[in-house]
């Protein structure tokens, strides 16, 4: 079975691999070299960064002028360049640059004949360019210390990027070549080395060729569907276009205890989607607000809400989370009681004074036994099913969001790194800055802009559609303004409200206060009142509820609710919360109560 993961610009074919329990050995192998080269290409990269900070032209270097005020604006444009090239000179005479680490990795595998029977030497190249990365980000982003892996853990083997080939020789490259006595360059098609998907005698497979040796060469057959099957018609966008293909790469998995291998295909081409998926999007402007663990979204179209949206975590989903996290942390005690009592001379006592209850001896062996193999299978494994449940469920609703509102969405540009420090990992249920980015990814496969982002100096959370603004705490749930003396609404609503208001262009973006009160005046309020009563349903405003708010008169809001569910494409409920107040995290500081609890089957 195949899974899509997508981009814009580009999307990855995962295709199950068939392999022989001999091919199943040769492939092990082959990621065991290449946890071998990342760990030595790591450990080299590390000497390299220590001799490179305790040397005098790192110092003498560091000492330079920076050239920045205090905020890190550049106020010395001379002095500043003058030190970055100081800072450069001396990282390039101790060897810590991408070129060093390309030829160190291949020095490796040439040194080493057993890697290089395992491992091809453009698939070398490509493990020193992803390590060079993780120490550019150190260097020079500021990022955390590389850590080295361990060989067994290592489950990538990348694979090269295919070359594209070229054309025949244009008339200026022909005429320039002659004046130099030089042929013209010929047309050449593109070519795949050391790891390559081909068509074999029997079908797609995968070749690993890790040496010009023939017999070295090992070709696993790759899992295709057949017409009738469901992803049929997904695999042929993508096997079809052979000369979209840029690089395939090979990932080995444990689902349940069994290792599967896998190759991910990376191809020039925009991900498939069903015929018929975004013929009918609306052309509505969306303004979304994104929180820890909530979503609200509000279409505006012709001066007016068209319809609304509040997705919440209920109390049994919060509950369920809780369990899980519960159930996980127990898990992994019992794994640090197994551990320290099978090495027991691994570990120092504690304040105590007892035994192995203390930290780990640096360059102890230690050793695991078998029902702590078992356990710690078991425990991947849903890591694993939990991470899948929550990518189908976040590219559900991004798919919604966009089939269901609009492709043209606006948010506001909130830094997600303050969430994650104050909330920990209790962030990842919900993953608001991933869903944005999904959001952004369908919204341009459907034709629109994308997800346009405003700054948060608006204050758009803080602010009424009057104009008026008023700082509210996370335990107030509700926007009510008294200058206006507009009805009370959920405050994650009212402000995706604003954000669909915000006018302009980067960076010059405002709030349209007139055209906000002229959109709340023609009855904003009963599908915002109703997303807010039933989570996880598009609520939406109709043509005669429309002129009954235009002619200012008073409905029930009952009246104003509709029965458009949120598609959950994985098949499964939405079970979802909210109330008056709106809703709130157990373990947040607002008070807010859900008062509402709701099932919504999938329509399909």
């Amino acid at each position: 079975m195949s899974r899509i993961a997508a981009a814009a610009d580009r999307s990855v074919l995962v295709l199950d691999l068939r392999p022989s329990p001999a091919q199943a050995h040769r492939l092990d192998q082959a990621l065991f070299a290449t946890g071998n080269l990342r760990r030595a290409l790591t450990r080299f990269g590390l000497a390299r960064l220590r001799d490179l900070r305790q040397s005098p032209e790192w110092r003498a270097a560091r000492g330079l002028p920076t050239g920045l005020d205090a905020t890190g604006k550049v106020i010395n444009a001379p002095a500043r360049t003058a030190r970055n090239e100081a800072l450069d000179a001396a990282r390039l005479s101790h060897r810590l640059s991408e070129r060093d680490f390309e030829m160190v990795v291949l020095e490796l595998r040439r040194e080493s004949h057993w890697i290089a029977e395992h491992v091809p030497s453009s698939s070398a190249l490509r493990v020193s360019h992803e390590v060079w990365e993780v120490f550019e980000r150190h260097v020079f982003a500021g990022a955390g210390r590389p850590k080295v892996p361990w060989a067994r853990e290592v489950t990538h083997l990348p694979g090269s990027s295919r070359d594209q080939g070229r054309g025949p020789a244009t008339p200026t490259e022909t005429e320039r070549a002659l004046a130099r006595d030089k042929t013209p360059p010929k047309e050449r098609h593109g070519t795949w080395a050391g790891l390559t998907l081909q068509e074999g005698e029997s079908g797609l497979v995968l070749r690993l060729s890790p040496s010009r040796d023939r017999e070295r060469r090992l070709e696993i057959p790759v899992v295709v569907s057949q017409p009738g099957d469901p992803d049929y018609e997904r695999e042929r966008h993508y096997l079809d276009r052979p000369d979209t293909w840029r690089t395939v790469s090979l990932e080995r998995r444990v689902v349940r205890g069994r290792p599967r291998y896998e190759a991910h295909l990376v191809a020039r081409l925009a991900p498939y989607r069903a015929p018929g998926l975004y013929d009918h999007v609306p052309s509505a402007r969306v303004g979304l607000d994104l929180g820890v663990s909530s979503l609200a979204a509000v279409a505006v179209e012709g001066g007016r809400v068209t319809a609304a949206l509040l997705v919440t975590s209920s109390v049994e989903e919060r509950a369920r989370e809780k369990e899980r996290a519960l159930r996980r942390r127990r898990e992994q005690r019992a794994l640090d009681r197994s551990r320290r009592n099978t090495n027991p001379a691994a570990f120092l006592p504690d304040a105590r004074g007892r035994a192995h209850r203390g930290s780990y001896k640096p360059g102890a062996r230690l050793v695991t036994s078998r029902a702590h193999r078992e356990r710690q299978q078991r425990l991947t494994d849903e890591d694993r099913r939990i991470v899948e449940e929550r990518k189908r469920r976040r590219n559900g609703l991004a798919r919604t969001i966009v089939t269901g509102l609009g492709a043209d969405l606006v948010t506001e540009d909130v830094s997600v790194r303050p969430w994650q420090k104050r909330w920990g990992r209790s962030i990842l249920s919900f993953a608001p800055g991933d869903l944005r980015a999904k959001i952004d990814v369908e919204a341009k496969l459907a034709g629109g802009p994308g997800l346009t982002l405003v700054p948060t100096s608006l204050a758009l959370t803080a602010s009424c559609h009057c104009g008026a603004k008023l700082a509210k705490l996370l335990a107030q749930r509700t926007h009510r303004c008294l200058a206006c003396d507009s009805a009370p609404v959920q405050r994650d609503l009212h402000s995706a409200l604003l954000a669909g208001c915000v006018g302009g262009d980067a960076p010059t973006f405002y709030l349209d206060v007139p055209y906000a009160t002229r959109v709340w005046a023609t009855g904003a309020e009963g599908p915002l009142t109703a997303a807010s009563r039933r989570p996880g349903v598009i609520s939406r405003q109709s043509s005669m509820r429309r002129a009954g708010a235009q002619s200012g008169a008073r409905r029930d809001r009952r009246s104003r609710r509709s029965t458009d569910p949120l598609v959950d494409l994985d098949g499964d409920r939405v079970v979802t919360s909210g109330g008056e107040r709106g809703p709130c995290r157990a373990d947040s500081p607002g008070t807010g109560r859900p008062s509402i609890e709701r099932a919504l089957d999938s329509p399909g």
